[in-house]
């Protein structure tokens, strides 16, 4: 995952996932431009372990993490920033794109294909459905909780295709204090949605585990 080489950034004229936009309006009779980028509607998925007493999550390299820190740092050779600058930590998660199926059924894939579990769609719970990115692209994020156990493993996950996924148990205690410590002087790389997610967790569902 980590053995990241020859990183080059440059104008994307036309992208696969994402499409920028110019939004031209009037606010209060003043005349406003705004730019945005159309992007896909996700799905994230809280996971918790009862036997282990753990988070199931994920790690993965990601580009644009990587990209923004070496442009920051005014250099595009990569040798000088370690490729684990760019992986994150983060909740199972998926892009909203197979029609035909729920935001649910997707969440269900999205699990097996990434961390190996097979959750019954029953199991899947709706925890809530909200806007991300809410300056450059108002995406619709949907977040669901799926407890699962050590039976309902049934492979290593990882991702399909080209994508390099690592799996991740981390302790219930251990989440508690990466996302509760107070830090404003060292980044950490995951997202306001493990950490929305790990609160929901300690607000409506820590009472239900011997924790």
């Amino acid at each position: 995952m980590e053995n990241i080489e020859n990183v080059q950034i440059t104008k994307l004229e036309k992208g696969h996932y994402v499409k920028p936009l110019l939004v031209d309006f009037k606010q209060d009779d003043n005349a406003r431009k705004w730019e945005m980028v159309k992007f896909g509607n996700a799905v994230f998925v809280v996971i918790f372990n009862k036997d282990t007493k753990s988070f199931v999550l994920v790690k993965q390299f990601r580009p644009a993490v990587y990209a923004r820190k070496m442009l920051e740092r005014a250099s595009e050779n990569s040798e000088k920033l370690p490729a684990s600058e760019g992986v994150t930590l983060e909740l199972c998660a998926g892009l909203i794109d197979k029609q035909g199926k729920s935001v649910a059924q997707h969440a269900k894939e999205e699990i097996l294909e990434e961390t190996g579990y097979d959750v019954c769609l029953e199991k899947i719970e709706p925890i809530k459905c909200f806007v991300g990115a809410i300056g450059i692209a108002g995406i619709e994020n949907t977040m669901y909780y799926a407890e699962v156990s050590n039976a309902d493993r049934k492979n290593a996950g990882g991702g399909v295709d080209s994508e390099m996924i690592d799996v991740v148990d981390i302790p219930f205690a251990d989440m508690k204090r990466m996302v509760t410590e107070p830090n404003d002087t060292e980044m950490v790389n995951f997202d306001a949605n493990l950490m929305m997610g790990i609160y929901w967790f300690m607000h409506s569902k820590v009472s239900q585990y011997d924790l």
